[in-house]
């Protein structure tokens, strides 16, 4: 914490009386915004400033969210762009000179960081354009106290800089897992499906460790045969074999310092897996065709759709190396268990293919969000933006409509006519339908391979009723 031109002079007593009432009306407060408020006062009032802010990290170089105000002064919604990014990254508020501060004309900054209890990093920030001012307070224990009553704030869709969003509990809980290991440096294995972000996984954690200036490199390891393979991991010297035709220093060499991104771990021969233990082991690497050795520091990231343990066991993959690589774990869930997430997650798909211009932009209907709540997504997330870039090229009006998104629908039970032999087909088969997808007309059109609107017509004709 760093208090700018602040002066430290209030008691600590002071500050304690101030921080319980604050911790009172917090407690009596009937909703998570109006007692951030009141918290925020709590801490300009203790700290003498003009105005507190509760800050959290933004999207990809952008401006950082306020959450929470409570200022002084009228028209003034947002404290210093700069010293808010600083103070999230660093821990430490400044009055460096920037274009904010000059506007704002702040002559004290002070702030702390809030523990952290989400993925996004939050602070609180406190300035005046007053110097001096009566004190810094105890802002660590404010922060505390905000750190636990903003938890109540309303779910907000999450993105990360790969583009992901969501707010379901198990997307939640992959975050806070690349929270857990993106500070250390230790090798990790990242597990789940094929389509669901494995490398936007590991290009996470690379972001949000301590080597993120550094280089992020990524090689398929299923991908290229053994010979080439180990020629792209560990380079090649010039005459090495015939095509050498001059010296390549290869991935490990290339993201020294960085993160080295292995995907498809599982599918490395077990020749090349060796030779990758011993570098792992011993830290350094040899060129196809050189004398010596060379030392590397690149921090490991592999990824898998399968499972490891079991790939151990039928001897396709080194007990030796799984235990070198799997010092830390991240499964990555299939979308299937965040079906929650689709509400935020199509919309964002769609803008995002409409920006690439090959696709023109359109919006999902109820009836259609519907049917993709109902798939399985074999295909995860991958197989999500393709259906919806061929749904966008079928729409009409700009409206995502069930019968643009051609999913096969999910199995049905056998249709049991029962009692109802003296029925039409037509009418069994509907009843059939409806009755597999718990009166969704939506689901049942989808699983008959009719449109919403022709079954409703053949409903009213045959006379049945929804349900």
């Amino acid at each position: 914490m760093n208090a700018g031109a602040l002066d430290d002079t209030a008691t600590g007593a002071g500050a304690s009386n101030v921080v319980l009432d604050a911790l009172r009306a917090a407690a009596h407060e009937g909703n998570a915004e109006e007692a951030i408020a009141r918290v925020l006062e709590g801490a300009r009032d203790a700290v003498g400033a003009e105005r507190a802010f509760l800050v959290e990290e933004g999207e990809e170089d952008g401006p950082p969210h306020v959450l929470g105000m409570a200022s002084l002064r009228a028209g003034e919604s947002h404290p210093s762009g700069t010293a808010a990014r600083r103070l999230l990254v660093s821990g430490r508020a400044d009055l460096a000179d920037s274009p904010s501060v000059r506007a704002l004309d702040l002559r004290a900054v002070l702030g702390a960081p809030l523990p952290r209890l989400t993925w996004r990093r939050r602070a609180l920030i406190v300035d005046s354009r007053s110097v001096p001012v009566p004190g810094t307070g105890d802002l660590e224990a404010f922060a505390s106290l905000l750190a636990l009553v903003a938890r109540a704030l309303p779910a907000r869709p999450l993105r990360t800089p790969e583009g992901w969003v969501g707010t379901s509990p198990a997307y939640r809980a992959l975050l806070a897992q690349i929270a857990s290991v993106a500070a250390s440096t230790l090798p990790v294995v990242i597990s789940g499906e094929s389509g669901t972000g494995k490398e936007g996984v590991a290009r996470r954690i690379h972001l949000g460790g301590p080597r993120a200036s550094l280089p992020f490199v990524a090689v398929n390891c299923a991908a290229l045969p053994e010979a080439l393979l180990e020629g792209e991991l560990f380079g090649t010297v010039r005459g090495a074999y015939t095509g050498a035709d001059r010296d390549r220093p290869g991935l490990f060499a290339a993201a020294d310092g960085g993160t080295l991104f292995l995907d498809e771990i599982g599918d490395m021969p077990l020749p090349m897996q060796a030779k990758l233990l011993r570098v792992l082991q011993e830290g350094r690497v040899r060129a196809l065709g050189a004398a010596a050795e060379r030392p590397v520091h690149a921090r490991i990231l592999a990824a898998t759709h399968g499972d490891l343990r079991r790939a151990c066991g039928e001897g396709r993959f080194r007990h030796d190396l799984l235990y070198r690589l799997a010092v830390l774990e991240v499964h990555v869930p299939p979308l299937r268990e965040r079906v929650a997430d689709l509400s935020s997650l199509v919309p964002f798909l769609l803008d995002k293919l409409a920006a690439s211009g090959g696709v023109p932009w359109c919006r999902s209907s109820p009836e259609a969000m519907e049917v993709l709540r109902a798939h399985r997504w074999p295909g995860n997330v991958r197989e999500l933006e393709s259906v919806l870039a061929r749904g966008a090229l079928r729409a009409r009006r700009g409206v995502l409509q069930p019968e643009h998104l051609a999913l096969t629908p999910p199995p049905s039970p056998p249709v049991d006519f029962g009692s109802e032999g003296d029925e039409p087909l037509e009418s069994a088969m509907i009843r059939a339908a409806l009755a597999a997808s718990s009166g969704s007309r939506t689901l049942a059109a989808a699983r008959i391979g009719w449109t919403r609107q022709k079954l409703r017509r053949r409903m009213l004709a045959l006379g049945i009723e929804k349900g």
